[in-house]
Formats: C-alpha cells, structure tokens, sequence
C-alpha cells in the first residue's frame, strides 16, 4: 500500500466508480429536459443514477451525470456534452482539516496543485460535506503515477469496499514534469465578483420531499424563487468569484490552482465549482475584499479584472 503525509500525516485519496459525463443546456431549451431533470431530483430513487449535479449560471445549466443518469435525459442536439468520461476523485481530509474553516479541505488543496504542477486538466466541485476533483479517464494513469507519492490511492469497488491501487496495473508512459523549484502561477483568466449573495447547506435525500415545491421553483424558476423559502439554519453569506467571461474549454490545466493557491496561503476558506463554460470561487462576504485584493496581485500583466 502507498502512503503519503502532509505535514506529517498520512492521506488518502479515494477514487471512485462513478464515470461521469459533463453536460449544459442553455436556458431557452430547459423545458426540453425539466420531465428527466425532476425524475433525477426528486424521484432519484426510481433510477440508478447515483451522481448528479445541476448547476444554474448567469449563462447556462451545467450537468455533471454518470451513465446511468446520462442515459435518463433525451438525446438532443440542444444537450451540448463533453465528450470526455471524467472520473471521480476524492480526497479524504486528514487531521491537518480539522480547522472548522468551511470550503476546500487543505488535503484537496494540495490534491489540485500536485495535478497542476504536472499539468493535468481537472474539474472541480465543492458541495457542503465533500470537495470532488474530476479528471479525465484517459489522464488516470498519470494521476496516480503524480499522485502516489503524496497519497495512499484506493479505488472504489462496485459493493462499495476501497482497495488500494497497485502501479503494476498501471501504464505509465511520459515522465513526470520536474516540479523544483516550485514556479509561480500568474492568474491567465480575468475575473469578476458580481454582487450576487450565496448561502451554503445541505440536505438528506429523504428529506427532498419536504422541500420539493420549493426546489423546483429554484431549479426552472429561478427569478421568481421567494426569498426565505429554504432554511439553512445559518446567516454566513458567501460571494461569487467568477474566473473567465470567455468559456475556459476543458484542455487547460492549472486554472484553479491559479485561484485557490494565494487564497489557501492566506487561510481564506473557499468553494470551488466548475460549470461547462467557466469556473466559480466561493468566498466569504467577510473575506471578498482581502480574496480580490490578493488575487489581483497574482494576476499576469496582460490580464485585468473586469468591473
């Protein structure tokens, strides 16, 4: 078994069986898909699909779906999808977490950045409870050979158990990029804060019949969701960081190491979601000033925010 320590600790990464299609739909065209969409919210159980994100934006709505969810939603010219099967990474916090900061978990932190040393592309989401890393499947291999030092990787097995990842199975054909001395990493991409405000909960499935009404209404209509109409049993705000106003594509690596490197050497905690078309930082209303601040420190010369 391989271990790997972060100041001192040992970590884990869990990759997990889920093979993942990235979707979106622009908002004209939801009526299309809103019949499997709410099958896949709120009827979830009558399906096989277990890994589902919805995502709304000021753009479009991105869908993150395994196969079998994939296969629930019509085959339309409408449904832009990535053609790319991504796989599920997950880090498990180490004690080194333990700091009740809200966000990305310092062990995902270091996750993102050792990817982004060897310049493999990732995509990125933060939920209440857990941060996931996707990567592509082809790219597996070089995950795990980047990986291994640093992690004990386990993969997940269709009755759930974890066994650890043996690099016998594994093909590894390119070296590893040489990653000393570290290099600085210039944001590339603007960025913007828009004045949007964002609360952060969380709820158990079971529970979704409780508030279906109101999850539908924030799903399909979204500009007329009635303030207060979820409880989240806290008043912490959060503000949006949005990275791009062009879509990003998914070949580039290092993106949301660029952003969420100077904010974790400054203890700022964060969340961080990528969409089809750019990615988003949530921090703290709290923090938004001192984040913006330093990340336009770190930008590249031929970048500037956008107002």
């Amino acid at each position: 078994m391989f271990t790997g320590m972060i100041d001192g600790f040992n970590m884990e990464l869990h990759v997990l069986r889920h093979r993942l299609h990235i979707a979106s739909m622009q908002k004209k065209d939801l009526d299309l898909f809103s019949h499997s969409l709410i099958k896949l919210t709120l009827l979830h159980q009558h399906t096989s699909c277990k890994f589902f994100s919805f995502t709304e934006t000021c753009d479009d709505f991105s869908v993150i779906i395994d196969e079998h969810g994939f296969s629930e939603l019509p085959s339309r010219t409408e449904l832009m999808v990535q053609p790319t099967i991504w796989l599920v990474l997950n880090a498990i916090p180490s004690p080194t977490d333990a700091d009740g900061n809200a966000g990305l978990t310092k062990t995902t932190k270091s996750l993102i950045m050792l990817l982004a040393d060897q310049k493999i592309s990732i995509y990125s989401l933060s939920t209440y409870q857990t941060d996931f890393v996707l990567v592509r499947e082809e790219d597996y291999d070089r995950v795990v050979w980047c990986l291994q030092p640093h992690f004990a990787v386990f993969w997940e097995q269709e009755d759930g158990e974890m066994i650890p990842v043996a690099l016998e199975g594994i093909q590894h054909t390119s070296p590893l990029t040489p990653t000393e001395p570290k290099s600085p990493r210039p944001i590339v991409h603007y960025f913007q804060s828009p004045d949007n405000h964002f609360l952060v909960t969380s709820l158990q499935p079971e529970l979704l019949s409780h508030i279906s009404i109101a999850l539908l209404q924030l799903m399909f209509y979204s500009d007329r969701f009635p303030p207060g109409s979820v409880c989240t049993g806290t008043e912490e705000y959060w503000r949006m960081i949005k990275i791009g106003n062009l879509p990003l594509g998914f070949d580039e690596s290092g993106i949301a190491a660029q952003i969420s490197e100077p904010l974790a050497e400054d203890n700022i905690p964060m969340y961080y979601i990528s969409t089809f078309l750019n990615d988003h930082t949530l921090v703290s209303e709290l923090d938004i000033d001192h984040a913006l601040s330093i990340l336009k420190s770190k930008q590249g010369h031929n970048v500037t925010e956008l107002s």
